[in-house]
């Protein structure tokens, strides 16, 4: 199992960019990450890729 998952606020301090900014491109699907429930997860080696 993959231990670099990020949520969307790790993913903001991550990229120093607003979490509702990244909220906008995942709905977009300009974000590859995987929704589970409410939480939407994203792994670090696509975000660096």
């Amino acid at each position: 199992m993959d231990t670099d998952l990020m949520t969307l606020k790790d993913l903001a301090d991550y990229l120093k960019m607003s979490d509702r900014t990244l909220y906008g491109y995942a709905q977009k699907g300009l974000l590859s990450g995987i929704k589970i429930g409410s939480a939407r997860l994203f792994r670090k080696a696509d975000i660096d890729a």
